[in-house]
């Protein structure tokens, strides 16, 4: 079976570059179902993660995903990765408050 990051990174390099020329996930799908590729959502966020991790400028955008052309795309993208990262460490934090505050109480009653 081919690779399909293969074919996305070819793909986003190469009609992708640029913010311009962003693409939804939407379209890559239907894109690649023309070349007989069945993925989902999930597989091409997964698919650009890993091809993120090799060290290629992909990055998304309200626009979508394209292939970043100057640093300033990938300052954003980091820009918004961190703003998501601290969004989920915040509900981490609530709901171990929530988690000391409603079990390990009720555990101190028991043995108390």
């Amino acid at each position: 079976m081919p690779d399909i990051k293969y074919h996305l990174l070819h793909f986003i390099r190469q009609y992708h570059k640029g913010k311009d020329k962003a693409i939804t996930i939407r379209q890559i799908i239907d894109k690649l179902r023309l070349w007989d590729f069945k993925s989902t959502d999930p597989d091409i966020r997964l698919a650009l993660r890993q091809l993120n991790l090799k060290g290629h400028p992909i990055v998304t955008c309200k626009s979508g995903v394209y292939w970043a052309t100057e640093p300033a795309d990938l300052d954003a993208y980091m820009a918004n990765l961190s703003s998501r990262a601290t969004k989920i460490f915040e509900r981490m934090r609530a709901i171990d408050r929530v988690k000391a505050r409603e079990f390990m109480g009720k555990q101190m009653e028991m043995f108390g």
